[in-house]
């Protein structure tokens, strides 16, 4: 995948887990728990995320979704390879071998044990059961008999169902980017991920990041490499309609939301030391300019009608201002709309920003953009 054009500018990310057959592991709970610390970098940094998993990766995947469900805004599509999500007859014997509890958890569903759980948390909400979820299932026996059946392989998922002729072992082992494993998930990529399949949506970007303040030492960066702005920065959100799309997109509300920073994304010697003698530049005030103050609290703003007026705004949706809301409407291919924020801090631990959009294209959709670190 990583030399295919197919995925050209896409970020990919393994995360692997011990699996022995005898001894004792991690349950699928506590890998859950596991792969959000491996990969919580990985994560935050990115606006959208795609999961491939195979057999009990699946179970994984989902269990991470059920516990953190705030990350299921970012997915845009899931594929399963051979997952057991109503369990495995083998791991019913095999388990009586092993200290292994993986294999407990992956036992034939029953009401009062994992996979029963999991099922029922997993349908209990409506943005999890809506989230794109591909399946393929195996049709050939590893040794004797398929680890996997059809009717375990497909339950949660609602996209057409894939066979592929291979064993449980050999269905994520493609021979070229011919072979049917590799071009079904491919072919689900392009219906759903590809950028030839988000032509018609809202774009969202974040332009123009500035800091405000002189720095006497260069600017800290996350262990991701993501610049930490210090104290005060300015940007533009940028939204657009593409040329692409046939409908207009009405944006009913954009919030701003502040959230301290893992420590562990943070490395231990980052500092921010700024002139403070500096001043703030300001200028002109133009349209659509925001005040935005960032606290351990939250985020309180205002916006600025000229150079002497300003006006409060809810962080949870700015364009109402005072006692008035309005809506920002897009036709397609519609000149972009810029909105300019000045951001200051005075929390003294490190946040992300990020700006939730919604807006309506043909029924009520979410964008989240990607995140900014401001730190005091």
């Amino acid at each position: 995948m990583a030399d295919d054009p197919t995925f050209a500018g896409e970020d990919i990310f393994v995360y692997e887990y011990p699996s022995p057959k005898l001894a004792s592991a991690y349950n699928v709970n506590e890998l859950a728990e596991d792969m959000r610390l491996t990969l919580a970098g990985p994560l935050s940094a990115h606006r959208r995320v795609i999961f491939l998993a195979h057999s009990m990766g699946g179970l994984v995947v989902r269990q991470y979704l059920i516990k953190y469900r705030e990350s299921a805004e970012q997915v845009e599509l899931m594929y399963f390879y051979s997952t057991p999500t109503t369990g495995s007859p083998m791991a019913t014997l095999t388990s009586i071998f092993s200290r292994n509890p993986q294999l407990g958890d992956l036992r034939p569903m029953k009401s009062d044990e994992y996979l029963g759980n999991l099922q029922r948390d997993w349908l209990a909400s409506a943005k999890l059961r809506d989230l794109p979820s591909f399946c393929a299932y195996e049709t050939l026996p590893l040794i004797s008999t398929r680890v996997v059946e059809q009717e375990s392989a497909s339950n949660l998922c609602n996209r057409p169902l894939d066979p592929i002729n291979a064993n449980h072992i050999d269905i994520v082992k493609p021979a070229s980017r011919e072979d049917k494993p590799y071009r079904t998930f491919a072919a689900a990529y392009a219906s759903l991920a590809s950028p030839a399949a988000r032509r018609d949506a809202l774009r969202a970007d974040i332009q123009n990041m500035k800091q405000l303040i002189d720095m006497r030492e260069p600017q800290p960066q996350s262990q991701s490499k993501e610049p930490i702005f210090c104290d005060s920065m300015k940007f533009s959100l940028v939204l657009a309609n593409p040329e692409a799309s046939k409908t207009a997109i009405l944006i009913n509300s954009i919030g701003v939301e502040a959230a301290t920073v893992d420590p562990a994304q943070v490395p231990a010697d980052a500092q921010c030391k700024v002139d403070r003698f500096a001043s703030h530049p300001h200028g002109i005030v133009e349209r659509n300019t925001y005040m935005m103050q960032v606290e351990e609290a939250g985020v309180k703003g205002k916006l600025l009608m000229d150079s002497a007026t300003s006006v409060s705004v809810q962080s949870q949706n700015i364009l109402t201002a005072g006692t008035k809301t309005r809506a920002i409407s897009l036709r397609p291919g519609e000149e972009p709309v810029g909105l300019d924020f000045y951001l200051q801090s005075t929390a003294k631990r490190p946040q992300q920003i990020t700006f939730t959009i919604s807006y309506d294209q043909g029924g009520e959709k979410k964008l989240k953009t990607q995140r900014i670190l401001l730190w005091k």
